[in-house]
């Protein structure tokens, strides 16, 4: 996914990135399937993966006013690293890279499927 542009400023609310997600995160030891939701008042991110294997686990974090994103996941270490912007064809798109300990590692991107009624 390409993402063509990024926030060049903070905006005074974030309806640019805010609604519903779903994408995928992959790895070399690890796989599976994500969803998030970005909060129009603060850029707030809360979400949740499932692994391949069926474990789940939820995230979360902020995004800032220039779309960089950092995120965590209390119950498994892991870290995402990444940034929301318009992406080709016009939709809301994030994509990054995530970690965890031990050399695990690989990429997440997730697209934007709805977006909240206030920012409409």
């Amino acid at each position: 996914m390409l993402l063509a542009s990024v926030y060049a400023h903070a905006a005074p609310s974030f309806c640019q990135v805010a609604g519903s997600y779903r994408g995928v995160y992959s790895g070399n030891t690890d796989s599976g399937t994500l969803m998030a939701v970005v909060e129009a008042a603060d850029g707030t991110l809360r979400g949740s993966a499932m692994s391949a294997d069926g474990r789940q686990f939820a995230f979360g974090g902020v995004i800032a006013g220039d779309g960089s994103f950092s995120s965590g996941s209390v119950a498994t270490g892991a870290l995402f690293v990444g940034r929301f912007a318009s992406a080709t064809g016009g939709q809301i798109a994030g994509q990054g890279d995530w970690a965890l300990g031990g050399g695990q590692g690989g990429r997440w991107q997730i697209v934007r499927e709805s977006i909240p009624a206030t920012c409409r």
